[in-house]
């Protein structure tokens, strides 16, 4: 399905979802509480994002838990990584 604003709003779409995808976290989808702390995340994410490439919504945010899992994840791809590079280099200079 093609995604921009005009065939949404054709079919039911409103500034109430807006809203909702607006208000909820982009990864989990969890809708964000009142006081609860959001995290903007870099600009290349925000790009991958379907609603902020249909320009649906100018941003969308992570919950607490989604960008600790994220940064988490970052990290033991990163260490990961130093490793592999590391076995590399001492099995061509051994």
């Amino acid at each position: 399905m093609d995604m921009n604003k005009d065939s949404l709003e054709a079919s039911g779409w409103n500034a109430t979802v807006e809203t909702k995808v607006e208000n909820s976290c982009m990864d989990c989808g969890k809708e964000f509480g009142k006081d609860e702390i959001r995290v903007i995340p870099p600009r290349r994410m925000q790009e991958r994002d379907r609603y902020v490439q249909a320009k649906l919504v100018k941003r969308r945010m992570l919950c607490m838990k989604c960008y600790n899992i994220g940064c988490a994840d970052s990290s033991m791809k990163l260490q990961t990584e130093r490793i592999n590079i590391a076995r590399l280099l001492s099995s061509t200079h051994g």
